[in-house]
């Protein structure tokens, strides 16, 4: 099971150096990890994303896409924001749980060649491409 982020000092450790990688519309940020059993997640959603039913819709398929990917192992203990574009609305439950294993994939990579995978200089890839 996924655990949800509530506590204001997590979401502050998502600016400072967290890793971040984008595959399609969705970009993961990975924060350092606090020693938590199970990974957790949130979302920024942004209502140019679209109206109420199309922004809980897509934080719905994701959530379900990341459960799946988390009884496969993809996840590390650690807390996750999963940023959501507008071409997210034309994608496939098929295309965002592809698109969210890439992005988890790239964070594995990143976290290897930084070492923690949480210091300031980390490099930040498609972070400006849309």
């Amino acid at each position: 099971m996924i655990d949800r982020i509530h506590e204001r000092a997590v979401f502050r450790e998502f600016g400072r150096g967290a890793v971040r990688s984008r595959s399609g519309p969705l970009t993961v940020v990975r924060a350092s990890p606090t020693g938590r059993a199970r990974p957790a997640l949130a979302f920024a959603i942004s209502r140019k994303v679209g109206n109420a039913v199309v922004r809980n819709r897509l934080r719905r398929q994701i959530r379900h896409a990341a459960v799946q990917l988390e009884q496969a192992n993809v996840f590390e203990s650690a807390p996750y924001l999963v940023i959501v574009h507008p071409p997210a609305v034309g994608c496939s439950m098929k295309e965002l749980r592809g698109n969210l294993q890439e992005a988890l994939s790239k964070q594995v990579v990143l976290s290897k060649q930084t070492g923690t995978g949480t210091s300031d200089s980390s490099p930040e890839p498609d972070r400006f491409e849309r």
